[in-house]
């Protein structure tokens, strides 16, 4: 994605297959915060600190939150 930032996300949704939408556009890579959203989501789902659960990828690993800037949202539905 830093060498050729278009991407497109694609999701169904699990309960109606024909209900669909699709995100193309620029990714933009963060660093700044991506530990603490770790955290919060791991804390939020598993109910403790990522590295408490997975200690041996502490400082093994850049993290990063992916920001997706649309420049085309397609959607489908029956």
């Amino acid at each position: 994605m830093r060498r050729n930032p278009r991407v497109s996300v694609f999701a169904v949704d699990s309960v109606d297959k024909m209900r669909w939408v699709e995100v193309q556009g620029d990714a933009e890579l963060v660093e700044e915060g991506a530990l603490e959203h770790l955290h919060r989501l791991s804390n939020a789902y598993r109910g403790k600190d990522f590295y408490d659960l997975m200690p041996e990828l502490r400082g093994k690993e850049t993290r990063v939150i992916v920001r997706v800037n649309p420049i085309k949202v397609r959607v489908g539905s029956p």
